[in-house]
């Protein structure tokens, strides 16, 4: 095997994971880390929904579906605990 077919086959390897998961939904209050998240993980390949509380948080989780959440524990009204409750 040459060194291009190994790329490809790693590179396809790592394009199949992130199509396994596509949707991020980032919770935070403070939107300097969202947008340092999303740029992080958009670079990546990934969807993003960012939310910046946890009311907010739960409508789009139930409307949107994604399939990761990051979540912050001190937030405004509901917080991260009882978000993931």
């Amino acid at each position: 095997m040459c060194i291009i077919e190994f790329f490809n086959e790693k590179h396809n390897r790592k394009e199949a994971e992130i199509m396994a998961l596509d949707k991020v939904l980032i919770v935070d209050d403070d939107k300097n880390i969202c947008d340092l998240l999303r740029l992080y993980l958009e670079k990546e390949g990934y969807g993003i929904i960012l939310s910046h509380d946890g009311e907010e948080a739960l409508a789009k989780f139930n409307a949107l579906k994604p399939d990761l959440i990051l979540l912050d524990i001190m937030l405004p009204g509901i917080d991260g605990w009882q978000v993931c409750r």
